[in-house]
């Protein structure tokens, strides 16, 4: 064997290896590609269901604001009817 032909037998030998070694990168990447896109699904789902509580939760704090106002508007009514009736049941008491 002369040396042309082991430089040309290491140089395909060295192709060979480089191509299985690229062609092993590639899908390795195909698998963390696909690993990834599961990745970023389950992150939507995870960011719309947190979109969604966000949302709710704000309705919620709206809902019982709205609520205070009106047991407060109601409190002060039966206070007032209360006195009133007091009111009342004292004059008739002196009658």
């Amino acid at each position: 064997m002369n040396t042309d032909q082991l430089i040309q037998q290491l140089h395909d030998s060295l192709q060979r290896e480089i191509k299985g070694g690229f062609d092993q990168v590639k899908e390795d990447f195909g698998h963390v590609n696909r690993r990834l896109d599961l990745i970023e699904a389950r992150l939507d789902r995870q960011g719309g269901l947190i979109q969604s509580g966000t949302k709710f939760f704000s309705r919620l704090a709206n809902w019982t604001e709205d609520i205070d106002k009106l047991l407060l508007d109601r409190d002060r009514r039966l206070d007032a009817m209360e006195a009133r009736l007091a009111k009342l049941e004292a004059s008739n008491g002196k009658a």
